[in-house]
């Protein structure tokens, strides 16, 4: 854990109250030079990225004038799934929610050195969040670990993966699934099958249980969803995750099949990987 980046953390549970995409930065006021942290709401499905997105920052009632600020990381966070935020929906902390995902963007950046003192808006994809420059020189943030070794803020960015989503509107008791990937081109000890913790909600928190068991046999994922319950079938969201640089990961769905609370087979679903 990166010792530095918990007081960005911490700001998550102040931040969300303000809806979708922040209006404030954390903190409120800048240097020239400094880091700065935003949340931009739930960004369009982890569809936002350092390599995709834009970030330009202008004086307050002054548009034209425009400065550009380094886009270091765009990262997803999730609160503590035992917090109060997390288990009785609906909460005024948490009220960014896409398909009961919890996760909130935020975007780190440094501010340009020598601007201006004044009130700027900070536009992340043309999300825009309000900062003060004030005086004094900055220093961009290392983010350094408990040893005192700088880290690459970057890491803390989605890894590559596939998501696997499955048809909305059926109640789901299980599902057996069998995935396939290119084991040349990944180590089986290098990958991973990852379950999105969603907003379970105040007095229905047997309608969204699921675990998730999987492991790995020559090349295929044997994944089983159990939902003791019933789950809704679009609230269970997959993710097959596999190291950065590899370009031909070869997942693909081999097989998957869907069961009701009786344990009788449910017909029409399709899975789909995205």
């Amino acid at each position: 854990m990166l010792r530095n980046l918990t007081i960005v953390m911490f700001g998550m549970a102040l931040l969300l109250s303000v809806g979708c995409a922040a209006k404030r930065t954390f903190s409120l006021a800048v240097r020239g030079g400094d880091t700065l942290a935003a949340f931009v709401g739930t960004g369009n499905n982890k569809t936002m990225s350092t390599d995709t997105s834009t970030v330009e920052m202008y004086p307050v009632g002054d548009p034209s004038t425009r400065y550009y600020p380094t886009l270091r990381s765009i990262a997803y966070v999730y609160p503590d799934p035992s917090s109060i935020a997390a288990n009785y929906h609906p909460s005024p902390l948490i009220n960014a929610i896409t398909g009961g995902d919890l996760l909130q963007a935020i975007a780190v950046v440094d501010i340009p050195a020598g601007l201006p003192l004044g009130d700027y808006t900070v536009e992340i994809d043309g999300t825009g969040v309000d900062v003060e420059v004030i005086a004094g020189t900055g220093e961009s943030h290392d983010f350094q670990d408990i040893f005192g070794t700088p880290q690459d803020i970057r890491n803390l960015e989605p890894a590559p993966q596939k998501n696997i989503r499955f048809d909305p509107g059926y109640q789901i008791g299980a599902i057996q699934m069998d995935v396939d990937y290119d084991e040349g081109a990944i180590a089986p000890a290098d990958i991973n099958v990852v379950r999105f913790p969603i907003n379970q909600g105040n007095g229905t928190f047997g309608d969204f249980q699921s675990m998730v068991y999987w492991r790995e046999d020559g090349g295929v994922l044997h994944v089983s969803v159990i939902c003791p319950a019933g789950v809704l079938s679009e609230y269970i969201k997959l993710a097959v995750v596999y190291p950065d640089g590899v370009l031909a990961p070869g997942i693909s769905i081999i097989s998957s099949s869907f069961y009701d609370l009786n344990g009788a087979p449910i017909g029409g679903i399709q899975a789909s990987l995205n």
